[in-house]
């Protein structure tokens, strides 16, 4: 039976403007995402329904698999802003389908972007798609931005370089966040194919606590498969945290500045967070090895209390 992944993610923007905007992606993606899609090339149709094209993925980032895909507009309904991306290639899986649908966010000016992606592994030992799964929601949150600019009402400040997010799950705020505090024990249960182990140094979860990741070879480009990270701020009353990331060579630092807070309707939370990173080289690309998990990291782990409970 075939597996998947969802989420849902809020962006500044009209849906219907975005909507139309995925026509071009062929197009937008190596100017928004060039160290990661190099080069596109489109063959045929105008950007719905019956569309192919292909995109160059970076080796680094490949994760194992091909350098080089095929993606076919299946459905694209302007109606009702839904659309199906067959995504061809990778012969590890039978398929690969991205399902996606835009509609008006809980504030003027914002919409809700939701997605799944439907893959089917050849054998049943082969991990996820992550290395394509991961891009997503950064692809999404850099097209809202590359059509109006960032909305202060969504993004947070940020550093020298950065990357923002904000994502809706389903749970309660202030469970989540104290979940927070067990990643070096959940991310190895949720994700063992990216993080196969963890290590807790010192620390109760909060403030203070250091700990050690592995990150698998496959997932960790031209970087280490080591990381430590160290809780530099926990603010429960506030769901609020800064953890820095280090062990990078290429970066000076990087940090991941979290908030959480009770979404649009009853039983969901706003999940806003941004890095700041500042590369030792102009030239050193974002770290997206890591910051790419992140948005599919804290969805599963609002799936996993959900299912715990």
């Amino acid at each position: 039976m075939p597996t998947s992944t969802e989420l849902t993610q809020l962006v500044s923007g009209d849906p219907n403007t975005l909507f139309l905007a995925i026509k071009s992606f062929d197009k937008l993606l190596p100017e928004m995402k060039s160290h990661i899609f190099p080069h596109a090339e489109h063959h045929e149709g105008d950007g719905g329904a019956g569309t192919v094209s292909t995109y160059g993925l970076h080796e680094d980032l490949a994760a194992g698999g091909p350098t080089k895909y095929t993606t076919v507009m299946e459905v694209f309904d302007e109606a009702t802003c839904t659309y199906i991306i067959d995504v061809q290639g990778d012969s590890r899986y039978t398929h690969v389908k991205i399902n996606g649908k835009l509609s008006p966010g809980p504030n003027s000016g914002t919409t809700l972007f939701k997605w799944f992606a439907d893959y089917s592994p050849v054998n049943e030992d082969t991990p996820p798609p992550e290395h394509l799964l991961a891009v997503i929601p950064h692809m999404f949150q850099d097209l809202a931005d590359h059509l109006q600019g960032p909305s202060s009402g969504i993004s947070m400040p940020t550093g020298p370089e950065s990357q923002a997010l904000s994502q809706l799950v389903k749970g309660d705020p202030d469970a989540l966040f104290l979940a927070i505090k067990n990643f070096n024990e959940l991310l190895p249960q949720m994700k063992p194919h990216i993080f196969p182990h963890a290590e807790h140094h010192e620390g109760d979860g909060g403030e203070g606590t250091v700990s050690t990741y592995g990150l698998h070879e496959s997932y960790a480009g031209e970087g280490p498969v080591q990381y430590k990270t160290v809780m530099e701020v926990f603010d429960e009353a506030a769901r609020s945290y800064i953890i820095d990331v280090q062990g990078d060579a290429r970066y000076k630092y990087c940090k991941i500045n979290g908030k959480l807070s009770p979404g649009p309707s009853e039983g969901t939370t706003l999940f806003k967070w941004f890095a700041d990173y500042a590369a030792v080289e102009d030239d050193t690309p974002p770290p997206e090895h890591l910051l790419s998990v992140i948005p599919q990291m804290f969805q599963d782990l609002a799936d996993h209390l959900r299912l715990k409970i």
